[in-house]
């Protein structure tokens, strides 16, 4: 099996619909929607579940910005300005870095996801995902250039400090920030006394809390081919959703190609968002089979829908509340 990734995902799933009561008792939802690093984010969340804990407008204001706020530090992370972060490492230098405690935790995070999917998600591959990013001819002597500075074995841990032993070597974080980001959003919710909310920022979808009477969200799936009609409606709590189809950018690692998948959408539910944002592209890029073998093997907890290019789905589990041809509204 060739390893694969993803540098960018489209956004091809986004809430429809929500709790607005529960039995006879009307809930009162807050939207808020603003642009983020030019990506849009949306958060919903109930005012109040009693009359005790409703919360002003003022205050409201208050938890929508600095939800927004958390998920920009928390993108800031990524940046080239950035002296303190991935920007730093990944310029063309042979070093030791000082870093964070945060940054640490989250390059053996995504280490770990890497050896969790036998190598499929590769996140030292930023020489690669450049290539195509800078528009110049891709042909096989570059990618195979490219493809000498990938590899985590060239961006080292060890303790407090990040060895890079490669000068050309570069992470490629792109398809996990969104998961990333919406972590800390949801951390800042609940610190603010929100109990349950759904965020959505990119290519992801994010709930945490459990709604009253449990209650679940939906959300609309679409195939690649469609902007318009739903192919059917998912519904979940307390998870992240991340998404991927044919419009995706999803290149093989060990050759720099674009993955040719047999599916037209991968849709993956995790309880954490890095790791759904990590699989989403990886299981596009594997047989149906595959995927069902890595769900079966309990190494990484996840849940999926897989639909093929004739809008057929299959699901790893009857857990997965998946409608199909069923209207979001």
């Amino acid at each position: 099996m060739k390893t694969k990734i993803t540098a960018l995902a489209i956004s091809v799933i986004m809430m429809c619909s929500m709790m607005s009561s529960c039995g006879k008792k009307e809930i009162q939802m807050h939207t808020y929607e603003a642009i983020v690093n030019g990506e849009a984010f949306k958060l919903t969340y109930p005012v109040a579940s009693d009359e005790e804990n409703l919360k002003t407008e003022e205050e409201m204001v208050e938890i929508d910005v600095a939800a927004a706020n958390a998920v920009a530090d928390a993108l800031f992370m990524f940046s080239e300005e950035n002296s303190a972060g991935v920007g730093e490492i990944n310029k063309s230098v042979d070093a030791v870095f000082d870093c964070s405690e945060k940054l640490i935790d989250l390059l053996n995070y995504t280490y770990s996801v890497s050896t969790m999917t036998g190598g499929r998600y590769q996140p030292v591959l930023g020489t690669v995902t450049d290539l195509y990013k800078s528009g110049a001819e891709i042909t096989d002597e570059a990618l195979a250039e490219a493809l000498t500075h990938t590899g985590m074995d060239l961006i080292s841990i060890d303790e407090n400090s990040i060895i890079k032993t490669d000068r050309c070597a570069k992470l490629d974080y792109e398809s996990i920030s969104a998961g990333y980001a919406l972590a800390d959003a949801a951390a800042v919710l609940s610190v603010n006394g929100v109990e349950y909310a759904v965020l959505t920022y990119m290519n992801t979808v994010a709930t945490f809390g459990q709604p009253l009477e449990k209650e679940k969200v939906d959300v609309a799936v679409y195939c690649s081919s469609s902007d318009e009609n739903y192919h059917g409606v998912l519904s979940f709590n307390n998870s992240v959703v991340t998404t991927c189809n044919k419009e995706s950018f999803v290149i093989d690692s060990s050759t720099g190609r674009k993955v040719e998948s047999s599916h037209d959408t991968v849709v993956v539910i995790s309880n954490d968002g890095i790791l759904s944002n990590a699989l989403a592209p990886v299981l596009y890029g594997m047989s149906t089979e595959d995927i069902q073998k890595m769900y079966n093997s309990r190494v990484i907890k996840f849940e999926a829908v897989v639909i093929d290019e004739n809008g057929d789905v299959y699901t790893t589990s009857e857990a997965v509340e998946y409608r199909k041809n069923i209207s979001a509204n």
